[in-house]
């Protein structure tokens, strides 16, 4: 039993209380289970010798970039009498610059492309030097200017919004500490990495024009904030969100994908926030891209947010031929995974499952990414539709095994350890026939054996078997055993059960006894 504490509560005397959307139907109450399932081992598979590699399949290339909303292509549209998408909207309009406040467009999320925007000249100054010398040796370099100039209140939030968005793409900033001849003069913040220092410096002012920002620099905040480059300053991203749920129709389609996207990597959940994102992109759904529209029920899928009207609207979408052509393999592998966790039953996958499979060398690279891999591999086996799996699993099983091979594409070996998990819970679907015996053939379970073994095989040589990634038990249901404490209930806590931590086990015989 898990239960989840919200992050935010914005409606707590901020904004005017209304009902959040119907996250998951109750669950009927369920009898207890006879005991855990037995430990999956690739005995429990008909043996088999490895089948043949087809001489077709391509070199894996390797990972792909992360995913960013504003580095999505402008996919040609399809036609209107094919497809249920419209054309993409164009771009709107640049923003007019207020004129009190210098140059403040929208900023472009991508690093790099950014201008450097017209400002008071000692800051523009400052700001092409960062530009020309890099951001870590500029910020080291500048640091005693910055903060005299920012002392003078020189610097405007388009200048900031720009300086956050260059911060996000050094990842080393989060670590990296100031020269010693500065430290000098800062004792205190000696210590103190150079990502953390920006954002110290910047937060109470931006905080205080949040209402002035636009829709652009508020993106690119949000995006620096929750970067592998910059600390997480949640009150600083809580009154982000406050102000994004109020004005969340300036938003355009890519930014509220993008917003949604970085909210969910770190975890920030909120029913009426990501309630609002739902309500504005449902009533704006022809305007998506589908590729845009699968990153964004896959960011609410990650926060396990279910917006019920959205999802009923936008998962035929992806059941059309001609829309799921215009998509590439990554937004293809976020639509099957956020119905999967949603477990958005009515979802026909067999389409996106047909595309993906049809492009092989595509797929091997959103192997690499671990959340749409580990969700492609619960999904094929959730589905209730054999074909999809038919389809799409022994592509998956096997790009598996080719990450094991090759410098290049070798992983680290808690991923290999996640990615046996995963394989081993597979197994255990196709021992015990879920979801049903007529979806595993004899190659399918051949294909499942021989990953296993591979997988199993290369934890042995990189390392004990003690040091192999366990999932860490969770700490919501302490509650649930205080209940069975008092009702005298005899159980176990924290069983381990691969690729499970069962954090509750009653056995029938215990039951019986609290019942005597």
């Amino acid at each position: 039993m898990c239960l989840r504490r919200p992050w935010l509560r914005l409606s707590v005397g901020l904004s005017s209380p209304r009902p959040p959307p119907q996250r998951f139907p109750p669950a009927p109450p369920s009898t207890p289970v006879p005991g855990p399932p037995p430990r999956f081992d690739a005995s429990m598979l008909p043996p088999a010798p490895a089948p043949e590699r087809s001489a077709s399949r391509t070199p894996v290339p390797g990972p792909p970039p992360r995913f960013d909303a504003s580095m999505l292509p402008p996919a040609p549209a399809p036609e209107r009498s094919a497809s249920r998408f419209p054309p993409p909207a164009p771009p709107a309009p640049p923003v007019p610059a207020p004129a009190d406040a210098g140059s403040r467009g929208s900023p472009t999320l991508k690093p790099g492309t950014l201008d450097v925007p017209e400002s008071h000249p000692q800051v523009q100054a400052v700001l092409l030097a960062l530009k020309k010398e890099g951001m870590r040796r500029g910020l080291e370099r500048h640091w005693e200017q910055i903060k005299r100039l920012h002392q003078q209140d020189a610097f405007t939030p388009a200048d900031i919004a720009w300086l956050f968005a260059q911060c996000r793409s050094v990842p080393s900033l989060r670590r990296a500490q100031m020269p010693r001849s500065i430290n000098r003069h800062d004792e205190d913040e000696a210590d103190v990495p150079i990502g953390t220092r920006v954002v110290q410096l910047f937060t109470n002012f931006v905080c205080l024009k949040i209402p002035e920002l636009t829709p652009g620099e508020i993106t690119c905040f949000v995006s620096a904030l929750t970067s592998a480059a910059l600390p997480m300053d949640e009150f600083w991203l809580f009154m982000m969100a406050k102000q994004i749920q109020d004005t969340s129709g300036q938003f355009s389609c890519v930014q509220l994908a993008e917003i949604a996207r970085c909210y969910a990597a770190k975890g920030l959940e909120d029913e009426e926030f990501f309630g609002v994102l739902c309500d504005a992109v449902f009533g704006r759904l022809q305007e998506f891209h589908p590729n845009v529209l699968a990153h964004f029920l896959f960011s609410c899928a990650r926060v396990r947010f279910l917006h019920e009207d959205l999802c009923t609207a936008a998962f035929p979408l992806f059941e059309d031929v001609a829309s799921v052509r215009v998509m590439d393999a990554t937004a293809l592998s976020s639509a099957i995974t956020a119905a999967s966790l949603l477990d958005w039953r009515g979802f026909k996958a067999l389409v996106c499952c047909q595309a993906l499979a049809a492009r092989t060398t595509e797929l091997s690279g959103v192997v690499h990414h671990a959340d749409l891999a580990m969700g492609l591999a619960l999904a094929v086996v959730y589905m209730r539709n054999a074909a999809g799996a038919r389809f799409l699993l022994p592509f998956l099983l096997d790009h598996f095994c080719e990450t094991l091979a090759g410098a290049s594409l070798r992983r680290s070996r808690s991923e290999v350890a996640t990615i046996q998990r995963r394989v081993t819970l597979t197994g255990l679907c196709a021992a015990f026939g879920v979801p049903k015996r007529q979806a595993w053939d004899l190659n399918q379970l051949r294909i499942v054996q021989v990953t296993f073994n591979k997988l199993q095989s290369y934890l042995a040589q990189t390392g004990s078997s003690k040091d192999s990634y366990e999932p860490t038990p969770s700490s919501f249901h302490l509650e649930v055993v205080a209940v069975l404490h008092l009702l005298n209930v005899q159980h176990q806590v924290e069983q381990p059960q691969r690729p499970f931590m069962l954090d509750i086990t009653i056995r029938p015989e215990q039951l019986r006894s609290s019942q005597t």
